[in-house]
C-alpha cells in the first residue's frame, strides 16, 4: 500500500473515531455514563458496533481514547533522533502545546473533568497513564542511548509533568489555554532534570 493510501486510511479512521467519541460524550453528558451503550453510540454515530469495538476495544476505550497520542509518539520518534532522551521527553511535553486538536480547550476541560468524576473511568484513566508511561520508557530505551532504568526514570518524570499540567489546568479558576500550562510544565521538567 502506498503512503498516500495509508494516510487517507488513517485520516478516515481518525475521523470515525472522533465522531464516535464526540457522540459518546454528548450522550454521557445528557444521560450519564452508565446509561450509554456501545450500540446506542454506534447508532448515533452511524458506525457499526463491531467497528467501534475494533477501534476502541471497550466502552471505556471510547471515552479514554486520546487523539493526541499518535502525534505524541511521532513527535517522540523525531525528537529521539535529534536529542538526548531527556531533551526528547521534554520536547514532547512542550510539543503538546502545539498539537492541533479538534476541540476547543473548554470542551477538552469539560471532558477531562467528566473522566475524573466517573469512578469507572477514573480508575481506567490511571491505568492508561501507567500504560503510557511504560510505553514511553520502552520507546526511549529502544532509541538506543538510554538504558532501561534511565528510560523508566525519564518516562516517569515526563508523565508526572504531563499529569501535573493536566491537573493544574483542569482545576484552574481561569481558562488558561492548556498549551501554556504544558509549556510551563516542560520548563519545570527541564529545571528538575537538569538539576
Amino acid at each position: 500500500m502506498d503512503e498516500t493510501a495509508t494516510t487517507l486510511t488513517e485520516r478516515k479512521r481518525r475521523a470515525m473515531m472522533l465522531r464516535v467519541q464526540d457522540e459518546a460524550f454528548l450522550m454521557a453528558f445528557q444521560d450519564g455514563y452508565e446509561a450509554v451503550t456501545v450500540e446506542a453510540i454506534a447508532a448515533a454515530s452511524e458506525v457499526s458496533a463491531s467497528t467501534i469495538y475494533r477501534a476502541f476495544g471497550t466502552k471505556e476505550g471510547i471515552f479514554l481514547w486520546d487523539e493526541a497520542e499518535l502525534p505524541m509518539w511521532r513527535m517522540l520518534e523525531v525528537e529521539l533522533t535529534r536529542h538526548a532522551p531527556i531533551d526528547a521527553a521534554i520536547a514532547v511535553v512542550d510539543g503538546i502545546a502545539a498539537l492541533d486538536l479538534h476541540l476547543p480547550d473548554a470542551e477538552i476541560r469539560r471532558r477531562f473533568r467528566f473522566l475524573l468524576s466517573e469512578p469507572a473511568l477514573r480508575w481506567k484513566l490511571d491505568q492508561v497513564f501507567r500504560d503510557f508511561e511504560r510505553e514511553l520508557a520502552d520507546r526511549i530505551a529502544a532509541g538506543g542511548t538510554a538504558g532501561q532504568t534511565e528510560a523508566r526514570i525519564i518516562a516517569a518524570a515526563a508523565m508526572a509533568a504531563i499529569v501535573a499540567a493536566m491537573d493544574e489546568w483542569q482545576q484552574a479558576g481561569t481558562l488558561r489555554p492548556f498549551g501554556s500550562v504544558a509549556t510551563e510544565a516542560a520548563a519545570a521538567l527541564r529545571g528538575v532534570l537538569s538539576g
